[in-house]
């Protein structure tokens, strides 16, 4: 979750904090799950830049390895506060102690804060075909905390000569329809994703389908999904849209294996929906499935889907504490939590163990997502200068929880079709 601007920030962070004061007391009247401990969780802080709030996994000299972007949200820094803002890409081979500046072939945009990351091995992209490319948020493309729109820098993350490059700005430059960027994912083809978060609940909360190039889809909004179409000659060059809105804190995003399923965020909502998208390349979709997993433990941050097909959603307990570090730089305790899906005969089941949620306790500096590798995980965060290695012994097999199939509005159709289990590998 990333809320940009210091005035408006300011406004925003004190609504949220009075509304939200009524939905930690909700929080707090919830029976406490009665599952029993199923693992015993290991942490270790791993250094790296400020406010790592999103990470993936990349190829890098031969190994898998984890890429974050950083940059520092400090409304007063002890030290005055870089002008512009200039973010850094930063990779962390497993075995290492921190993670280390990714070495740059050429210069980061002037004006780079990013918020989030999406990697895509092997694009099919026009005109980046074999390129392991990064598609980066950057919240503050123009200049002053107050410049409006968004924009999403791709670079290209090349293992053989062990550089990252940067290769432009989607679309040329900041799109309005781009304002209060947050979460987003890339298909192979040059598709991109982006959400637009919006502070304050939903009304309703139920998604609706829209035609990129239709004059709503041209219209600015916020708790949105915005679509990047590329052109066919050059995947940097390209037109933005927005494909779906009215969902409840548009936030995390992620493709399924086959690149059929577009899962999204509610984090108002705690809650998963998913989307289909037509075969041929393209950004428009074709079905909103609508909510497909509700009442997650915390408000869903971050969406990853590794290439096992596995889901991991992590996220916030309540939003105070978060939306009061981005106000004005506050560090107070701030609980998270991360699960693990995975699709099964039409229905998502959630593996979660309660008493590892309790454990991560721990972890108090807003959690904000979480990437497996090897045999253990890494959580980033939004108020916190280190990622979080995560080692899990488990004591006996995790509970596996199926979800009831919700009644959902979509398009004014209720009950929609749910999707069906992919068998393809990304």
């Amino acid at each position: 979750m990333h809320q940009p601007g210091w005035w408006p920030g300011m406004i925003s962070g004190m609504a949220c904090l009075f509304a939200g004061m009524g939905q930690v007391m909700l929080d707090a009247a919830d029976p406490a799950p009665s599952f029993p401990l199923m693992t015993t969780p290991t942490l270790r802080t791993l250094a790296s830049g400020p406010g790592p709030e999103d990470l993936d996994l990349i190829e890098w000299k031969g190994r898998t390895a984890l890429l974050t972007a950083t940059y520092s949200r400090a409304r007063f820094p002890r030290e005055p506060h870089p002008k512009p803002r200039v973010g850094a890409l930063e990779i962390y081979l497993p075995g290492e102690d921190r993670f280390q500046p990714a070495p740059m072939a050429s210069t980061p945009p002037e004006h780079f804060a990013p918020v989030g990351l999406s990697v895509v091995r092997n694009s099919l992209a026009p005109g980046l075909e074999g390129k392991q490319l990064a598609y980066v948020t950057n919240a503050y493309p123009g200049k002053g905390l107050l410049a409006r729109g968004g924009a999403v820098e791709v670079f290209e993350v090349d293992d053989d000569a062990g550089q990252v490059k940067h290769l432009g700005t989607l679309g040329g430059g900041r799109s309005k329809l781009l304002h209060k960027i947050n979460g987003i994912t890339a298909s192979r083809d040059g598709t991109v994703y982006a959400t637009t978060f919006g502070t304050f609940p939903a009304k309703t909360g139920e998604a609706e389908l829209l035609e990129p190039n239709s004059p709503a889809g041209q219209t600015r909004t916020i708790n949105s999904v915005v679509c990047f179409t590329p052109d066919k000659a050059d995947a940097t060059k390209g037109t933005w849209g927005v494909v779906a809105s009215g969902i409840n804190g548009a936030n995390g995003l992620a493709l399924s294996p086959g690149e059929t399923l577009l899962y999204c965020n509610a984090y108002h909502g705690r809650q998963i929906l998913a989307f289909e998208r037509y075969e041929q390349p393209g950004g428009e979709l074709k079905k909103c499935h609508g909510v497909v997993y509700r009442g997650l433990p915390f408000r869903p941050d971050n969406l990853k889907c590794p290439p096992n097909g596995d889901l991991w959603c992590t996220g916030q307990r309540s939003p105070v504490p978060t939306f009061l570090h981005l106000l004005s730089g506050a560090r107070l305790p701030s609980r998270g939590g991360v699960a693990r899906l995975h699709w099964d005969a039409g229905h998502f089941k959630l593996r979660h163990d309660a008493e590892w949620v309790k454990d991560l306790d721990g972890d108090t500096h807003a959690p904000s997502v979480a990437v497996p590798l090897g045999d253990a995980f890494y959580l980033g965060h939004i108020m916190h200068a280190g990622v979080t290695e995560v080692r899990l012994h488990p004591k006996r097999q995790a509970p596996v929880h199926a979800a009831s199939p919700p009644t959902v509005n979509t398009n004014a159709h209720a009950n929609a079709e749910k999707p069906q289990s992919e068998g393809a590998a990304r």
